[in-house]
């Protein structure tokens, strides 16, 4: 059944719905003015060895209006550094200099990278095979950084980034 709205409730039905949306406004408004970038420790691996963590973090940029970029990036930082440090409720201050991979993941967390130690100086990051990788190092204070794509598809991998107008890495 649907009751009908007539005079002084109708009124009040618009302008509730009218304050509503303005304040809704205000608050993307407010939200927007503020821009920047948060980094959220998404996972941490430690290696072998428990020298070292491998820290998969999401990075979310805004220009505050219109432009949001999400990249990931895994960071390697020394036991001694994370041990004295909660993550889930402090994260690591980012030290860039300490960032080894970056890949845009458009916000789709099964796009993220992977980590896995296959040594105390060899670690493994999968990504999909269609991935914008944003930053490679191969190695780190004496950490070999390998890349996996999954699937492995080398072909598929070069055709696409060409469609993209991009260089084969």
């Amino acid at each position: 059944m649907r009751a009908a709205t007539t005079g002084k409730s109708a009124i009040l039905s618009c302008l509730i719905v009218s304050f509503c949306l303005l304040n809704a406004g205000a608050l993307a408004t407010e939200t927007q003015q503020k821009g920047g970038c948060q980094r959220l420790t998404i996972s941490a691996e430690i290696s072998p060895d428990e020298t070292w963590w491998a820290l998969t973090q999401e990075d979310v940029c805004s220009d505050g209006y219109f432009v949001t970029t999400i990249i990931d990036t895994v960071q390697l930082v020394r036991r001694e550094t994370v041990d004295t440090i909660d993550l889930t409720e402090h994260p690591i201050e980012p030290r860039h200099e300490d960032d080894v991979f970056a890949v845009e993941e458009h916000g789709h967390p099964e796009n993220r990278p992977l980590t896995r130690w296959l040594s105390p100086q060899i670690l493994q990051i999968t990504v999909p095979n269609k991935s914008l990788i944003g930053l490679r190092k191969p190695t780190f204070q004496g950490i070999e950084i390998s890349i996996k794509y999954d699937p492995d598809d080398p072909v598929e991998r070069e055709r696409w980034l060409k469609s993209l107008g991009l260089p084969s890495k």
